[in-house]
């Protein structure tokens, strides 16, 4: 499997929109596909996330159990 790690400063349209810049998104889609699942942590940074992979980490997030309290930490 091919890692990809960078950053790229964007800014947030006025309707809440960011565009991926290309070279990401070309990565994205040669590895997987061109859907993506945005997040953010602390709300200052945007972390993106092929959508294959992000389902996998959201089975693994349930498979924790609903009323763990370190999940809702």
């Amino acid at each position: 499997m091919q890692r990809f790690r960078g950053s790229y400063d964007v800014k947030v349209d006025d309707r809440g929109r960011i565009k991926i810049p290309a070279r990401f998104l070309s990565v994205f889609e040669s590895c997987y596909s061109s859907d993506v699942f945005l997040t953010s942590i602390e709300g200052d940074n945007v972390i993106l996330f092929p959508i294959s992979i992000w389902e996998k980490m959201e089975t693994q997030i349930e498979s924790l159990g609903i009323l763990d309290p370190d999940v809702d930490a």
